[in-house]
């Protein structure tokens, strides 16, 4: 019978007998030198690295190739194009526009009941002494009247500013017949330029409406001011210390001092005649008009439009629908007045369509009105279909501009160069 040798199991650095004799095994015989030895898994890996280096060379070399190419170059420059188209047509045209739009339908609904008065409360119009809120234009002045002239015209002026010279030559361009025609001046007719008291004369002695602006009513309470000092009376009344508050606060009254101090007891009866609104009427083709000197909110009573704001605005907030004598660039939130305007009157008849089953009454039927207005030499010549700015600031060497409205509706602009920039004498604004 053959012996068997005692086996061995292999623990690591020891090793173990059968018989259960520990053997030690050093560490350094279980070193190897498989590490430098390459391997077949190795190869593969480096070759399979250089094949990616290679595809990314050629992927490179291919995206390079297309960028170089002049279709593609169209094909980019194309798209950035109408990127920005898109972006300018939504950020100036599209988002005003719905602005506007919102902010026209906001005024409606802010204003449809008749109880409601969230603008100004239940006293929407604050007291100031000494102005003529609404005036009605003689029906009889107005082209297309029963038994008038065929002829008859109305002639609206813009800014004046004591510029006597060209609003005779304008009269003489507009062929002005005293028999057939009526002037509107739309206010502003004195102050910055060199002979306002004749301005008012002119107008006296034709017979024109003349609408209050912010420098005729500067010059009003201006001249009473004086009056009183001559007179020896105080000047803390409320209604009367409004030079600075009625207006755009402090301001040089260079100009305007002048004027008021000149006047003659006619001639400020004269300016204190001038309403704040004048209901205009009914014009062939164009409706119901009203000529201001600032502007009017949407969806307020003409009675109750605030004076101040009537004279001075040029901006509506689109929240609040407050009116600012800012222009909208510097009065954050806020659009022209006249675009808010023009809006509301367009959805008026949809409006009050909308209104009478929800509400239960019929439409307000307060129509359509067209403003005819100035006050804004900024904006200068603004002609939509309802509302008309005619201030293209004669007094600063623009033009004096005159609408003419015929019989049958027609529009007609004429306009007079002005000589010369009268601002440095005062009044600037």
């Amino acid at each position: 019978m053959v012996s068997e040798k005692p086996r061995q199991q292999d623990e690591g650095p020891f090793t173990v007998a059968s018989s259960g004799v520990h053997s030690r095994k050093t560490l350094v015989e279980y070193c190897t030198n498989e590490w430098q030895t390459p391997s077949a898994n190795g190869a593969d890996s480096e070759l399979w690295y250089d094949k990616y280096l290679d595809r990314l060379d050629e992927y490179y070399d291919a995206c390079l190739a297309v960028a170089k190419a002049p279709k593609f170059r169209r094909l980019v420059l194309s798209a950035l194009t109408a990127a920005l188209f898109t972006w300018l047509l939504w950020t100036r045209v599209l988002w005003p526009w719905l602005e506007e739009e919102r902010a026209a339908w906001d005024t409606f609904h802010t204003f449809s009941e008749s109880t409601s008065q969230p603008l100004f409360g239940t006293n929407s119009r604050p007291h100031l002494g000494g102005l003529i809120q609404t005036k009605d234009l003689d029906s009889s002045l107005l082209p297309g009247a029963p038994n008038a002239d065929k002829s008859r015209r109305l002639i609206f002026i813009g800014d004046i500013h004591g510029c006597k010279k060209e609003l005779l030559e304008l009269l003489h361009k507009v062929k002005f017949n005293e028999a057939t025609d009526h002037i509107i001046s739309v206010g502003d007719i004195v102050t910055k330029g060199p002979d306002s008291l004749g301005v008012i004369d002119i107008l006296r002695e034709r017979k024109a409406s003349v609408v209050r602006g912010n420098h005729d009513d500067r010059v009003i309470l201006l001249a009473e001011r004086k009056r009183r000092h001559a007179r020896g009376e105080g000047v803390e009344d409320a209604d009367s210390v409004g030079i600075e508050t009625r207006g755009k606060g402090k301001l040089k009254h260079k100009s305007a001092d002048a004027v008021a101090g000149a006047l003659s007891d006619e001639q400020l009866q004269y300016l204190k005649s001038f309403p704040l609104i004048l209901k205009v009427g009914s014009i062939k083709g164009i409706g119901e008009m009203v000529a201001v000197h600032g502007g009017l909110v949407p969806g307020i009573p003409l009675e109750s439009q605030d004076p101040v704001s009537v004279m001075n605005m040029r901006s509506i907030d689109l929240k609040t629908h407050v009116p600012s004598k800012l222009h909208h660039d510097k009065h954050k939130g806020s659009k022209p007045w006249f675009k808010i305007w023009g809006k509301y009157q367009r959805l008026l008849p949809a409006m009050e369509k909308w209104s009478a089953p929800k509400t239960g009454k019929p439409g307000k039927g307060t129509g359509q009105l067209t403003i005819i207005y100035g006050h804004d030499a900024r904006m200068g010549l603004q002609i939509s279909r309802f509302s008309k700015g005619l201030d293209t600031n004669c007094a600063r060497a623009g033009q004096l501009t005159a609408l003419v409205v015929h019989e049958t509706g027609k529009e007609e602009l004429v306009q007079q160069q002005c000589y010369k920039d009268y601002t440095s004498l005062g009044d600037e604004e």
